[in-house]
């Protein structure tokens, strides 16, 4: 596979000429495979890698908590400071944090910032909650304009992991949708940031899969980190109002009503439109090639 290709300015016709060639070949299994057997050490080596990577950022995690200075409050049994599988923990955590900062407000801002970026990088769910917790502790733009940076940072470094260590795994274990998606990308290529935005919007591909996979079919860094950024307002904005009625919520599932999700659909088919209409342009014939004729 054509490595860096991130890094050089392709114009529309040379990015669509390699990704066409990437979709018919698999160039990802090649270093991954030796005469038809997985190669051991390269597997080995990734994945230490990896390894190292993540435990250096867990343990950073673990000292940045740990790092939280002691609170001075009378009913220390009722804070509550982990990472939120539901609603009712996330109330907890958002009473605790609240208390936090009254007395040490920068520091719960720093350890909001770096455990959002920190799921985002390794797809560890739980991002959602945070989205709603950012709503309930911050104004609607602020909360909003930094969830959104810090989803676009966390999947910008996922891309990253995934383009120089997991390229070969990630196509090992999903070699069928790699493929899919090349095809689908060279299809669109020409109209490959609207594309994006249509994925970051929808449910098709979960984002996940699109943050590890993106690197591998050649999608360029650039639109890849502006359609995140675009694409993941209209959830974002699903999220944050919720943080503000965090009280009134008994489940994820009353996030998304038929109101929203029909509003998500508009702004999805919207999205396509302007592809659409440019390939009914495109497929017209010229009048005066017609005329000549």
């Amino acid at each position: 596979m054509s490595k860096k290709l991130t890094g050089n300015r392709l114009n529309e016709s040379q990015r669509c000429e390699i990704i066409s060639k990437l979709s018919k070949t698999n160039p990802p299994s090649k270093s991954l495979k030796v005469s038809g057997h997985v190669n051991n050490f390269l597997w080995l080596r990734k994945s230490l890698l990896l390894t190292l990577i993540f435990t250096m950022s867990v343990s950073f995690m673990f000292l940045l908590f740990m790092s939280l200075p002691k609170l001075h409050h009378g009913r220390l049994e009722l804070l509550v400071l982990k990472l939120p599988k539901n609603i009712t923990e996330l109330q907890a955590v958002r009473e605790t944090l609240l208390i936090y900062q009254k007395e040490h407000q920068q520091q719960v801002h720093i350890n909001v910032f770096f455990l959002y970026i920190f799921l985002q990088a390794f797809m560890i769910p739980g991002s959602i909650f945070l989205n709603i917790l950012a709503g309930s502790l911050y104004g609607f733009y602020e909360a909003l304009i930094l969830v959104l940076v810090l989803a676009t940072v966390g999947s910008a470094l996922c891309y990253t992991l995934s383009y120089t260590i997991l390229e070969e795994i990630v196509y090992h274990y999903f070699q069928e949708r790699c493929e899919w998606f090349a095809h689908e990308v060279h299809h669109h290529c020409h109209n490959l940031l609207s594309y994006i935005l249509f994925l970051r919007i929808t449910p098709i591909l979960p984002n996940w899969f699109i943050n590890v996979s993106a690197p591998i079919i050649s999608v360029p860094l650039q639109h890849f980190v502006l359609g995140t950024f675009l694409g993941l307002i209209p959830a974002s904005v699903v999220a944050v109002k919720a943080g503000r009625i965090l009280s009134q919520i008994n489940s994820l599932a009353d996030l998304y009503n038929h109101q929203t999700i029909l509003t998500i659909s508009v702004i999805a088919i919207l999205v396509l439109l302007p592809v659409i209409f440019k390939r009914q342009i495109e497929q017209q014939p010229d009048p005066l090639l017609t005329k000549t004729t």
